[in-house]
């Protein structure tokens, strides 16, 4: 089986002390665990969901899934703590248009998905909870909210989903080595992160 890996800088695997790359990224990690044949990652650091009318130095998600090859086995997606930070709208659930709100993104990129992978397994992944940023946005709503968005994507698009904001763990008492309250040390990836995504593809694959 192969994988193929969309998100921000948390799936690219930064390390917040240094702004490099670690070396097992949870992708990686995954793939190892499940023996997979293959896993590419596309993770790119800042990048958002939501597409932004104004130029932009953010990279979007859609350029990682217009690069990916069209076979994958598994494909995830986690992604949205950026848009939360800028404070992009969240829009409604009836939203189809990227460039008009995160909701119009995440069910954009569920179709494109589901059309580009159509025999593959598809998760998304809920934000990781910072440690240290406000409850709520400039925009007016929480990551509960947005994980909340990402659950009714999902839903109505039939594709899975792990409410990693809800059962990581994230948080200063468990990822000691966590720098910035916002991107997971390689520790945390190896004990917490990716043994919970690896549990969640073997009792969903498949299905």
């Amino acid at each position: 089986l192969t994988y193929v890996a969309f998100g921000d800088s948390i799936t690219y695997g930064e390390v917040a002390s240094t702004g490099n790359q670690m070396e097992k990224p949870y992708p990686i990690l995954v793939a190892e665990s499940l023996q997979l044949k293959g896993v590419r990652n596309y993770g790119t650091r800042n990048a958002t969901v939501k597409v932004p009318v104004a130029a932009s130095t953010r990279p979007n998600i859609l350029g990682q899934v217009a690069e990916a090859s069209a076979k994958a086995d598994i494909v995830s997606v986690m992604i949205g703590i950026n848009d939360f930070g800028a404070g992009y709208e969240l829009g409604t659930v009836e939203d189809t248009d990227p460039s008009v709100s995160v909701y119009g993104a995440y069910n954009y990129l569920a179709k494109e998905l589901n059309k580009k992978y159509p025999d593959a397994f598809i998760f998304f992944m809920t934000p990781l909870k910072p440690f240290s940023w406000d409850e709520t946005n400039s925009a007016g709503y929480t990551l509960v909210d947005m994980a909340n968005a990402i659950k009714t994507v999902c839903e109505t698009n039939d594709i899975a989903v792990l409410d990693l904001y809800a059962t990581s763990g994230f948080s200063p008492e468990v990822d000691l080595g966590c720098s910035d309250g916002l991107h997971p040390s390689q520790r945390f990836f190896e004990e917490y992160m990716a043994p919970q995504i690896v549990d969640f593809i073997k009792e969903n694959y498949g299905k």
